[in-house]
């Protein structure tokens, strides 16, 4: 975002310099989450893999397909329940991990 003579959240603005200004540009961290499954085809992470601001927090869910069970999270995170909440202070890396039922 802009602060002082200028204003707003668009990365360029333009400025009538009919007088002294003074105006600052702020930047926030952003991480990137990576999530995945394995084996692959046997469900879903929601949301996927995307950007976040620094200290955010996300809940992610696993979803089976049909025919599997979710078993654990991997990576930078950990656990058997199927919704996990991170906090992004740096770029993860999440991967749902699940079961072939048995018929």
């Amino acid at each position: 975002r802009w602060e002082g003579d200028a204003s707003g959240n668009v990365t360029a603005v333009t400025v009538t310099m009919n007088s002294n200004k003074n105006i600052t540009a702020v930047f926030k961290k952003i991480y990137t989450l990576t999530t995945s499954v394995s084996p692959a085809g046997s469900g879903s992470v929601s949301p996927g893999s995307g950007t976040y601001d620094d200290s955010s927090t996300v809940t992610l869910t696993a979803i089976p397909a049909s025919g599997y069970r979710f078993d654990r999270w991997e990576g930078d995170t950990s656990g058997n329940v199927t919704a996990v909440t991170i906090t992004m202070d740096s770029n993860k890396s999440v991967t749902a991990t699940f079961v072939k039922i048995s018929p």
